[in-house]
């Protein structure tokens, strides 16, 4: 082959790789197309399906609705079940919703249970028939409803035809469930013992702070204003007159936080123009012993 028939291959297909990673990546960037849906009962169509549909007694039963609308037509918002599945009751379940174009697809699912006493079956199995599937709809400002019937759900019982015919109460070996505790005993007994010593010793210092506090008054001696009434009285009985007048004074300073009339009191015998009576500064001093005790 030639050089330029080579040049010529060589180019081909360089041009039909970018040819094809072109439309890759437009494939790809673009996303899959659109399913153009098509409803068979326009504008809503309705599915309904139970599952398992021979449960055992007891069992949960879940209900699986799909509802197919035209968008133009309804709005799926306003889209509301009436399963009537009683004596079935709701205990969960999920909605989800869907568009393609301009049909939305509403999907829900609803786990069932019945364990009520009507719904034992009598035998050996029990079919339950139910109310259609009826769908609220609004399609423009009208109310609109849809139905469709449920299939027949058949209940199995526990029970074997022995056990039926000759019931008796059975009970089962019982096992005490393992204790359990937020916090170890033995953790909980330390923390607890820590605390009643603590207690004990505070009960124990204010005990011996109420029993030792007259002790320790007495071994630190008279104090400041027991000194200035024995000085009051030392001054009365040996008649100086500029003592007893210092004395009455000292009381007036020590009594003043604690009675302001009394220290009034002291302080006008202190210095009144003569001297006071001994009979005043007797009651007076009488009286500052009652209020300290």
């Amino acid at each position: 082959m030639s050089r330029q028939a080579q040049q010529l291959a060589v180019g081909l297909a360089a041009l039909l790789l970018l040819v094809a990673g072109g439309v890759g990546g437009w494939l790809l960037f673009r996303g899959p197309a659109a399913a153009d849906l098509q409803l068979a009962n326009p504008p809503i169509d309705l599915r309904a399906s139970l599952s398992p549909a021979e449960p055992q007694f007891a069992d949960t039963v879940t209900a699986y609705v799909d509802v197919f609308v035209d968008t133009a037509v309804i709005d799926p918002a306003t889209i509301r079940l009436d399963l009537g599945l009683a004596p079935y009751r709701r205990i969960g379940g999920s909605r989800t919703l869907r568009r393609a174009g301009r049909i939305a697809a509403l999907h829900v699912e609803t786990r069932l249970e019945c364990v009520q006493a009507g719904c034992i079956p009598p035998k050996s199995l029990h079919t339950f028939t139910f109310r259609p599937l009826t769908v609220h709809y609004r399609a423009g400002d009208a109310a609109q409803t849809a139905r469709i019937g449920w299939p027949t759900l058949t209940v199995h019982s526990r029970l074997t035809e022995a056990l039926r015919a000759h019931p008796a109460l059975r009970v089962g070996a019982i096992h005490a469930a393992p204790p359990s505790f937020r916090v170890a005993p033995r953790r909980a007994g330390v923390a607890l013992l820590a605390a009643a010593a603590l207690l004990g010793l505070a009960g124990l210092a204010i005990l011996l702070a109420l029993a030792g506090g007259p002790l320790l008054a007495r071994r630190r001696g008279p104090g400041t204003l027991e000194l200035i009434l024995e000085e009051v009285r030392a001054s009365s009985s040996n008649g100086d007159s500029a003592r007893r007048r210092g004395a009455l004074e000292q009381l007036a300073r020590e009594l003043a936080p604690l009675d302001g009339e009394l220290s009034r009191e002291s302080r006008v015998l202190a210095w009144a123009p003569s001297d006071p009576p001994p009979a005043a500064v007797e009651d007076l001093a009488r009286r500052a012993r009652e209020l300290v005790g």
